[in-house]
Protein backbone atom coordinates (compact mmCIF):
# COMPACT_ATOMS: atom_id res chain seq x y z
CA UNK A 1 0.00 0.00 0.00
CA UNK A 2 1.51 3.52 -0.62
CA UNK A 3 1.77 6.47 1.74
CA UNK A 4 -1.70 6.44 3.98
CA UNK A 5 -0.91 10.21 4.46
CA UNK A 6 -1.25 11.34 1.14
CA UNK A 7 -4.31 13.37 0.21
CA UNK A 8 -6.11 14.34 -2.98
CA UNK A 9 -6.88 17.67 -3.61
CA UNK A 10 -9.69 19.46 -5.70
CA UNK A 11 -6.85 20.29 -8.38
CA UNK A 12 -5.69 16.69 -8.45
CA UNK A 13 -2.47 17.50 -6.70
CA UNK A 14 -1.62 15.06 -4.18
CA UNK A 15 -0.32 16.66 -0.81
CA UNK A 16 1.49 14.33 2.42
CA UNK A 17 0.39 15.62 5.67
CA UNK A 18 3.94 16.04 7.51
CA UNK A 19 2.89 17.79 10.94
CA UNK A 20 2.16 15.79 13.72
CA UNK A 21 -1.35 16.88 14.47
CA UNK A 22 -2.24 16.52 10.94
CA UNK A 23 -1.03 12.76 10.74
CA UNK A 24 -2.86 12.18 14.44
CA UNK A 25 -5.93 13.16 12.68
CA UNK A 26 -5.57 11.03 10.17
CA UNK A 27 -4.66 8.11 12.40
CA UNK A 28 -8.37 8.62 13.79
CA UNK A 29 -9.71 7.24 10.50
CA UNK A 30 -7.16 4.13 9.30
CA UNK A 31 -7.78 0.71 9.00
CA UNK A 32 -5.98 -1.92 9.75
CA UNK A 33 -3.92 -1.95 6.21
CA UNK A 34 -3.40 1.97 6.78
CA UNK A 35 -1.98 1.59 10.00
CA UNK A 36 0.44 -0.93 9.19
CA UNK A 37 1.47 0.89 5.70
CA UNK A 38 1.68 3.92 7.88
CA UNK A 39 4.09 2.40 10.37
CA UNK A 40 6.46 1.89 7.45
CA UNK A 41 6.76 5.97 6.12
CA UNK A 42 10.37 7.06 7.03
CA UNK A 43 10.50 9.74 9.31
CA UNK A 44 7.42 8.94 11.26
CA UNK A 45 6.83 11.64 14.78
CA UNK A 46 7.21 9.43 18.07
CA UNK A 47 3.65 10.85 19.11
CA UNK A 48 2.23 9.36 15.50
CA UNK A 49 3.65 5.81 15.95
CA UNK A 50 2.35 5.66 19.21
CA UNK A 51 -1.12 6.84 18.01
CA UNK A 52 -1.21 4.44 15.42
CA UNK A 53 -0.21 1.34 17.77
CA UNK A 54 -3.10 2.42 19.82
CA UNK A 55 -5.63 2.53 17.09
CA UNK A 56 -4.06 -1.06 16.23
CA UNK A 57 -5.08 -2.20 19.36
CA UNK A 58 -8.40 -0.45 19.25
CA UNK A 59 -9.34 -1.69 15.97
CA UNK A 60 -8.70 -5.32 17.23
CA UNK A 61 -10.88 -5.25 20.73
CA UNK A 62 -13.30 -3.98 18.13
CA UNK A 63 -13.13 -6.11 15.23
CA UNK A 64 -11.88 -3.29 13.40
Amino acid sequence: MSNPFLRRRACGRRLEAVSSSDRLADVQKFNIRQCCAALEQPCLQSAVRVAIQMRLRWLDRNNG
